[in-house]
């Protein structure tokens, strides 16, 4: 997640783990910059995305692809959504 990074706002490099930083946000409140999680796994979700829109985000499908636009508001395995700009809000 280097955007972040250029942003000044750490955020760990692990789906999971940022899913666990939160903040949570409910969904329908989701907007741009925000994280979208999805691929439910017993240590938390498995893949994650960057909310570009509504019910839009980019993300890479796999490890070495690369990095496309991709619908989220039909998927079964979104399991919720963070908001990593608060972070920096909180300083």
């Amino acid at each position: 997640m280097r955007a972040y990074q250029y942003a000044g706002i750490a955020i760990p490099p692990v789906a999971a783990d940022q899913w666990r930083r939160g903040p949570v946000v409910a969904r329908g409140q989701e907007q741009a910059g925000d994280l979208v999680f999805m691929h439910p796994q017993s240590a938390g979700p498995g893949h994650v995305g960057v909310v570009v829109g509504p019910g839009q985000m980019i993300h890479a499908p796999r490890t070495g692809d690369v990095v496309r636009y991709a619908s989220y508001s039909a998927r079964s395995d979104v399991v919720g959504f963070t908001r990593p700009a608060s972070y920096l809000e909180k300083r």
